[in-house]
């Protein structure tokens, strides 16, 4: 997720699950869980630049990586 204040995070372990009142659902587990999905976090939509589904870079030694 990249939120408005420029803020970077990666949330391993999880995915998009979906849009409810005014919040990005994040669920466990990889996608197509369906109603099964477990909603471990719920984020303002207010609060985001955007937010993705994708696995992490971690081919290099520094800091991991994020998609642009």
């Amino acid at each position: 997720m990249a939120f408005s204040n420029g803020v970077k995070e990666f949330v391993d372990g999880t995915h998009i699950h979906g849009f409810r009142d005014g919040h990005l659902l994040i669920a466990s587990g990889a996608p197509g869980a369906g109603l099964d999905a477990q909603v471990v976090r719920r984020v303002a939509t207010v609060d985001l630049a955007f937010a993705e589904t994708c696995e992490r870079d971690d081919t290099s030694d520094d800091e991991p990586t994020y998609p642009s």
